[in-house]
Protein backbone atom coordinates (compact mmCIF):
# COMPACT_ATOMS: atom_id res chain seq x y z
CA UNK A 1 0.00 0.00 0.00
CA UNK A 2 2.20 2.95 -1.02
CA UNK A 3 -0.78 5.26 -0.86
CA UNK A 4 -0.62 7.55 2.54
CA UNK A 5 -3.94 7.73 4.23
CA UNK A 6 -5.13 11.49 4.29
CA UNK A 7 -5.12 13.60 7.61
CA UNK A 8 -8.07 14.81 8.94
CA UNK A 9 -6.48 18.23 9.19
CA UNK A 10 -4.34 19.76 6.43
CA UNK A 11 -1.15 21.04 7.94
CA UNK A 12 -0.81 24.18 6.34
CA UNK A 13 -4.06 24.68 8.02
CA UNK A 14 -2.58 23.84 11.49
CA UNK A 15 0.34 26.37 10.68
CA UNK A 16 -1.82 29.15 10.54
CA UNK A 17 -3.65 28.51 13.38
CA UNK A 18 -0.55 28.02 15.15
CA UNK A 19 0.67 31.22 14.44
CA UNK A 20 -2.78 33.20 15.01
CA UNK A 21 -2.66 31.99 18.41
CA UNK A 22 0.94 32.30 19.07
CA UNK A 23 0.36 35.93 17.81
CA UNK A 24 -2.81 36.35 20.43
CA UNK A 25 -0.92 35.32 23.53
CA UNK A 26 2.69 37.32 22.76
CA UNK A 27 1.21 40.32 21.05
CA UNK A 28 0.60 41.97 24.25
CA UNK A 29 3.85 41.68 25.53
CA UNK A 30 5.08 43.86 23.07
CA UNK A 31 2.92 46.48 24.03
CA UNK A 32 4.82 46.62 27.62
CA UNK A 33 7.43 48.81 27.35
CA UNK A 34 5.26 51.47 25.64
CA UNK A 35 3.40 51.56 29.00
CA UNK A 36 6.11 51.43 30.96
CA UNK A 37 7.70 54.71 31.06
CA UNK A 38 5.18 56.54 31.94
CA UNK A 39 5.51 59.95 33.51
CA UNK A 40 2.30 60.71 35.27
CA UNK A 41 2.03 62.06 38.45
CA UNK A 42 -0.16 59.55 40.14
Amino acid sequence: MSQRRKKWWRADSFVLYAVLYLTFIYLPVLFLPLFSFNNSKY
